[in-house]
């Protein structure tokens, strides 16, 4: 979803730091910068956001299952 989204999270990054931007110039200042860096411009910068989300998603799914296991050892007894 991160690849997906990206050029759009660059695109509202990038009319942010536009000041006196708006309206339909937005989006011409925009279609200009992709002219400007080509298709490839709109992944740049996105090696360090996946390389940030690499261990982020590894503790998600850590957490998510060892709360799961102990909610199932829990509701099982767990032998106690």
């Amino acid at each position: 979803s991160t690849i997906a989204t990206y050029p759009l999270d660059l695109a509202r990054a990038r009319l942010a730091v536009v000041q006196g931007v708006q309206g339909p110039g937005a989006f011409f200042s925009m279609l200009r910068k992709i002219t400007v860096d080509g298709k490839g411009g709109l992944y740049r910068g996105i090696t360090p956001t996946l390389a940030g989300m690499i261990p982020y998603a590894g503790l998600a799914f850590s957490t998510n299952e060892a709360l799961r296991n102990l909610c199932v050892t829990r509701v099982n007894g767990g032998g106690e």
